[in-house]
């Protein structure tokens, strides 16, 4: 490491120990011995000396004058001070007036350790201001990109957030130019869509509209190889490229790319044109950072585009699903209202009793069937059935063809809605239809017949339960074999649900229970 030394000495045998002494270090010395004011003056101006070594007690300049000039003119070049005696109050001024160190001619052996401490010293403090600086350049940094981060959080257009981050970061880093370029045809060709250009400085966006890659294939190449392109006075740029810059009168730039998802997009730079720049680590990290800001952006602005795409053609589904839900629930409620009216017809030309009985059976059977239609039409679900809203329609319509008038159907509060996959909701209906049904009919002639007909329901989270009280539903439950048929058609339907069904003739009380299950598709046990 060389180090240039600046001697202050009127004694020519002085100066000559000193060099000697610090030629004892590891550090390749060169050495300056003025004597006078002037040359001094001059030396610490024109020479740039590393570290001065300024006697004390000259015979035509003070030493304590010497000391106050170098550190006016170049604060930062440590002074070691040398004489042969100095009181203490002396050394304690000179210490005042930021001597670095004091040492004694007697004592001449100390002044490599003098040196090498003043040479720290100076380390030291130049490393504190860079620190201090970069510090400085980073908190200005993080102010910037903090606003460019509520910038992009407003509501302002994508185009207004692009301007607005390049003029930040623009001013922020001092340059001349910052610029977007975004591919196109297919990443073939690329254009300079935003640009902010400092005071003075010619804008070039209305020339950069159309450019092919196939022009400049280096360019491509550098910033996906390398991840960015970096230059300070384009030495590095393939030739090809750099006659291109230096045609836009670019001295030195930074770009890094903008990327959607896995695609490389565009870039975003910096130029500058009034000199070569050595970029610092600060300047570099912002436009690096904004990168994948702007990157963010354009990547959010496209999904938006394709969700309103999205949403315009669900619309248009959804438009197209309300009118064939309408015309399917328009042509089986017609369907099933034929089939019924088919049955009845039969119902009134044959006098066979038996025969009308089974007809008036699978009118109800169709009836169930549509009750279950009817509701999931009117829900906003296709698939699940609201269990009350079923149980109510299903009673009315059970006392009508039992013909059971006035009926008082009472359902008991639940705080929990509960509902069912249609797969469940039909065999269920039709289970509770043919249990109810045979009662109502064996009670229809019955004027003691209890109108008040309470109806619970609810679900553990596993189970749905549903309980009907009234004495003589059960009754006529529990002797209906006796009566009618009916059997087969409702083991049937329980072995679907996998329910379990109880008649209590001591509660009155008619349960079904079946684990509450998502079915698809057909899972019927006919």
């Amino acid at each position: 490491m060389k180090v240039k030394v600046l001697i202050l000495e009127d004694s020519e045998l002085d100066a000559e120990l000193s060099i000697r002494q610090l030629r004892k270090t590891d550090l390749d010395i060169i050495a300056k011995v003025v004597e006078t004011k002037e040359d001094f003056e001059s030396a610490v101006v024109d020479w740039s000396p590393d570290v001065i070594l300024s006697d004390y007690n000259l015979k035509t300049f003070s030493g304590d004058q010497a000391l106050i000039y170098a550190k006016k003119i170049s604060p930062e070049i440590p002074i070691i001070m040398l004489s042969g005696f100095m009181s203490r109050e002396v050394e304690v001024d000179l210490l005042e007036k930021h001597a670095n160190d004091i040492v004694t001619k007697d004592n001449l052996q100390r002044l490599p350790f003098a040196l090498q401490r003043a040479l720290n010293e100076r380390s030291d403090k130049e490393k504190l201001n860079k620190t201090l600086y970069e510090l400085a350049g980073s908190l200005k940094f993080q102010e910037a990109l903090a606003e460019i981060s509520l910038n992009f959080n407003s509501l302002h257009t994508l185009e207004s957030k692009l301007n607005d981050t390049l003029e930040i970061i623009g001013k922020t880093a001092n340059v001349s130019r910052v610029y977007i370029f975004e591919n196109f045809n297919e990443g073939q060709n690329l254009k300079n869509t935003y640009e902010w250009c400092a005071e003075g400085v010619e804008p070039h966006i209305e020339h950069l509209q159309n450019l092919s890659y196939n022009d400049n294939p280096e360019w491509r190449e550098l910033i996906l190889n390398e991840g960015r392109i970096y230059s300070e006075d384009l030495s590095n740029i393939p030739s090809h490229m750099r006659a291109m810059l230096e045609e836009q009168h670019i001295k030195s730039l930074i770009v890094y790319p903008i990327y959607i998802g896995d695609y490389y997009f565009g870039f975003v730079g910096f130029d500058e044109i009034n000199e070569t720049r050595k970029w610092t680590e600060s300047e570099d990290k912002l436009l690096k950072s904004v990168s994948g800001i702007i990157s963010n952006a354009y990547s959010e602005y496209q999904a938006d585009v394709e969700l309103k795409k999205s949403n315009e053609i669900l619309g248009q589904l959804l438009n197209e699903k309300e009118i064939l839900i309408k015309e399917v629930h328009h042509r089986v409620k017609n369907n099933m209202a034929v089939i019924s009216s088919f049955l009845q017809l039969d119902m009134l030309r044959t006098s066979n009793p038996e025969i009308s009985k089974v007809l008036e059976t699978n009118v109800t059977r169709i009836s169930s069937i549509a009750i279950i239609q009817e509701l999931i039409y009117q829900s906003n679900s296709l698939t699940q059935v609201d269990i009350e809203a079923n149980l109510n329609k299903l009673f009315v319509m059970i006392s009508q063809v039992g013909r059971i008038h006035d009926s008082n159907f009472r359902f008991k509060e639940n705080s929990v809605q509960v509902t069912l996959n249609v797969n469940q909701a039909v065999p269920f209906s039709l289970l509770l239809s043919e249990l109810l049904l045979t009662a109502f009919k064996i009670n229809q002639n019955n004027e003691d017949f209890v109108k008040d007909i309470d109806i619970s329901y609810h679900y553990d989270g596993k189970k749905v339960t549903v309980e009907v009280v009234n004495p003589n539903i059960i009754e006529a439950i529990c002797v209906a074999p006796n009566e009618i048929d009916h059997t087969e058609i409702t083991h049937v339907l329980s072995r679907q649900l996998d329910a379990e069904v109880e008649a209590n003739s001591e509660e009155n009380l008619l349960r079904i229970s079946f684990e509450r299950l998502d079915k698809k598709g057909s899972s019927s046990a006919l």
